[in-house]
């Protein structure tokens, strides 16, 4: 099986016909930020890394070399020529792995070695570093229950709540607790309000991709119980390092 890279619509072996070398692909953990201040007159250093409860990270580092290779040598630079311009026409684009394609990288930018390494007869090597957001998106957990009200079956569980009241559920395949993304607009008037697994949330301002402190979603079913005027999409897909 020749494993691909899907990236800016395309994916390298299928579009391209390039594979990745053998033991050519890495993406090590994101280096965690040490965040320190000092003071005159004291002795070490205060430690502010987890002061918000949890650690954040720099952008994740991937590096992947592919194999380049044509029927003679034109045809070989002619194909490095169009994989650099592929990789390198966009940024802030999404990857995954064929092999991986539960988990997507995101905010992707590419950039490519300028060393060339000839490996082959009219055979080289490119390597490249993709730049990413240091968590991994994971696929949709969810299985919606509320279809007759308009929520859309895709990636977003789009709740559009106007001045409505009710009870749904909400099923995730995850097999541990996630925060959903959220994006709230709020309506002309009122608040909108969203009781899950017996804990209220109140949102009254619009806001874009945050993540409310307790709105978790569990496995299994989630129940849900809608109130006011508002929209409020939530996306429900989990982030792991």
């Amino acid at each position: 099986m020749n494993i691909g890279i899907n990236f800016n619509g395309k994916n390298s072996f299928d579009d391209f016909g390039i594979t990745i070398a053998d033991g050519g692909r890495s993406f090590p953990m994101p280096e965690l930020k040490t965040i320190t201040a000092t003071v005159p007159f004291m002795d070490g250093e205060y430690d502010f890394s987890y002061i918000d409860g949890k650690g954040h990270y720099n952008r994740r580092k991937i590096t992947v070399t592919f194999n380049l290779s044509g029927s003679d040598w034109a045809e070989v630079f002619n194909k490095r020529a169009q994989v650099v311009s592929w990789l390198c026409s966009e940024r802030g684009g999404e990857l995954t792995f064929d092999d991986m394609p539960d988990f997507t990288f995101t905010d992707v930018t590419a950039s490519v070695s300028g060393e060339l390494t000839i490996i082959g007869r009219r055979v080289i090597q490119l390597v490249v570093e993709f730049s990413t957001y240091p968590y991994m998106l994971t696929k949709d957990f969810g299985e919606r229950g509320w279809d007759d009200l308009l929520f859309t079956d895709d990636d977003y569980l789009n709740v559009l709540s106007y001045t409505i009241a009710g009870s749904y559920q909400f099923y995730s395949y995850a097999d541990f607790d996630f925060q959903p993304l959220l994006t709230f607009t709020k309506g002309e008037i009122g608040t909108f309000s969203v009781l899950l697994n017996g804990k209220n949330f109140i949102f009254s301002e619009d806001r874009n991709d945050f993540r409310q402190e307790g709105f978790v979603f569990k496995p299994g079913i989630n129940e849900l119980n809608v109130n006011g005027n508002g929209t409020l999409d939530i996306t429900a897909r989990g982030e792991v390092l």
